[in-house]
């Protein structure tokens, strides 16, 4: 397992930011986001969206927390779990 990184400045691979497993680095990866400093510039709405199109399915919510809290990160805040995003996703976007 890759260490995780307690700021966006200390990553070079996805996988060093917190709630980026393998999985995950693979979707990005699909979605054309190759190193930490692409997610800054990412909408995470923009991303999952994408990445439901591109399987022909919805993807759980909870996908669209991850995604938000890896920009987020990126964006030079703290790290924190995917959850911490559930009820801004909510609020944001009800239907989600």
């Amino acid at each position: 397992m890759m260490k995780k990184a307690s700021h966006i400045s200390q990553t070079v691979a996805l996988e060093e930011i917190s709630n980026v497993g393998p999985a995950t680095r693979r979707d990005l990866s699909r979605l054309g986001i190759s190193c930490p400093d692409d997610l800054r510039r990412a909408d995470p709405k923009v991303l999952y969206d994408k990445l439901c199109q591109l399987d022909g399915l919805r993807h759980d919510p909870c996908v669209l927390d991850i995604l938000m809290a890896a920009c987020d990160f990126a964006q030079g805040n703290p790290s924190r779990h995917w959850s911490a995003f559930t009820s801004r996703r909510k609020a944001l976007w009800p239907k989600t």
